[in-house]
């Protein structure tokens, strides 16, 4: 029954017209690092009893291709040693003249090439070029970028969650505020708050962390991401405190109230670490979030410092107020009289 199915399966992929391409030796690609930034990447693709090396020649610092080869060879077995032809089929024409001689070739060049099944290496030797980094003196071994691929993924997956941990707090310990950065970037990419409307959301995420925390205590996820997330990708947090964007009126008008709604932020987020360490179930739930909540302490306290210092200083030198004591006059030489204070 099975092999029926196969079959079928086999049947309506050749009657759909669609390939099925094995990945393997001389069927992907591999990097060979050359001298002076250089990287030729050889891609192998073999069909049809012949095998295509398609060969590109970058450099460091560029977008584009510098120059790229063509040429096949009869596939016989791959343990074979092969020995490719490559005739220049493309040469950049946004070089300048030294560079594209630099680059230009008259003739083909040639690529030796041997697969090693045991290591799944490939030795790579590039010879008879008139461009100076193609002419190597020895061949590189050297492993397909779908090899390396497969151990770094499999080196992630050993990492042990004790060696992630420790490397994630080096991490964080090193690029400081950058670390969070990152890591939210990695999930929303770069967004970018610039609808002033955007301020609504913030309110609203507030709201949802105060019901979380009486009612129900998994709308403080949602909640606090709302919040993190304002004031993080908002091009101008704030907005109204910035006399340039709505003018000296209505900044002096919002200043107390969006103290006291930052104030209620700074309690609420307070209120989300407290609440993790009341119980097992809470811990579980508002870790994360807790974790959240101290990174948007450090970013209001971020945008607070950077974006409105000028208004910290003045709450600071209208709190402080003035206070002066007499402690006697002084009289001038023209016999007027003056009060002498100390502040």
């Amino acid at each position: 029954m099975m092999k029926r199915i196969l079959l079928f399966l086999l049947v309506s992929l050749s009657m759909t017209g669609c390939g099925l391409r094995s990945h393997g030796p001389y069927n992907e690609v591999v990097n060979v690092p050359l001298e002076d930034g250089h990287t030729v990447s050889v891609n192998f693709h073999k069909e049809h009893g012949m095998i295509t090396a398609n060969v590109f020649v970058w450099k460091k610092g560029y977008s584009s291709i510098r120059s790229r080869y063509l040429g096949g060879v009869k596939f016989i077995n791959r343990n074979i040693d092969y020995t490719f032809f490559l005739e220049q089929n493309f040469l950049n024409e946004d070089l300048n003249k030294k560079e594209r001689k630099f680059y230009e070739e008259k003739a083909p060049i040639r690529m030796d090439v041997i697969y090693h099944s045991k290591s799944k290496t490939y030795d790579i030797c590039f010879q008879d070029s008139q461009c100076p980094i193609l002419n190597m003196p020895s061949s590189k071994e050297l492993q397909s970028e779908r090899i390396l691929a497969k151990k770094a993924k499999k080196a992630e997956k050993d990492r042990s969650f004790v060696k992630k941990s420790v490397e994630w707090l080096v991490y964080q310990y090193e690029s400081g505020s950058d670390y969070i950065n990152n890591a939210f970037d990695t999930v929303f990419y770069n967004w970018s708050f610039t609808n002033h409307w955007w301020f609504v959301f913030y309110i609203g995420g507030l709201l949802i962390i105060a019901i979380g925390l009486k009612v129900f205590t998994p709308l403080v996820w949602i909640g606090i991401i709302m919040e993190y997330a304002y004031l993080h990708f908002m091009a101008q947090p704030f907005y109204m405190l910035w006399p340039s964007v709505v003018g000296w009126g209505w900044m002096l008008l919002s200043i107390i109230p969006v103290v006291l709604l930052v104030s209620f932020n700074l309690m609420l987020c307070i209120s989300i670490v407290i609440s993790t360490f009341k119980d097992i179930g809470a811990f579980f739930i508002l870790l994360i979030p807790a974790f959240i909540a101290i990174m948007s302490i450090f970013s209001i306290i971020d945008i607070t410092f950077t974006d409105h210092l000028e208004l910290v200083l003045f709450f600071i030198l209208g709190a402080s107020g003035s206070s002066y004591t007499l402690v006697g006059t002084f009289t001038d030489c023209s016999g007027n009289v003056w009060d002498v204070y100390l502040k």
